[in-house]
């Protein structure tokens, strides 16, 4: 299992730090104005910095 890194931020699109997320359990990816929101198998969703397509390209990059 490989894990990717992503920009975490609050609803409000500010900062928050890193969060690692195992592709496998993205349900999801959304954007909003100033956040992207992925959602994940447990039912939780995680707002991030980067953009749908960059949480695409990682998830890609990320397969065995």
């Amino acid at each position: 299992m490989q894990l990717i890194k992503l920009s975490k931020t609050n609803e409000s699109g500010e900062a928050a730090g890193t969060i690692l997320i195992n592709p496998a359990q993205i349900v999801a990816v959304t954007s909003s104005r100033s956040t992207t929101e992925v959602q994940m198998s447990d039912g939780r969703a995680r707002w991030v910095k980067e953009t749908p397509e960059e949480v695409a390209e990682r998830v890609v990059q990320a397969a065995p």
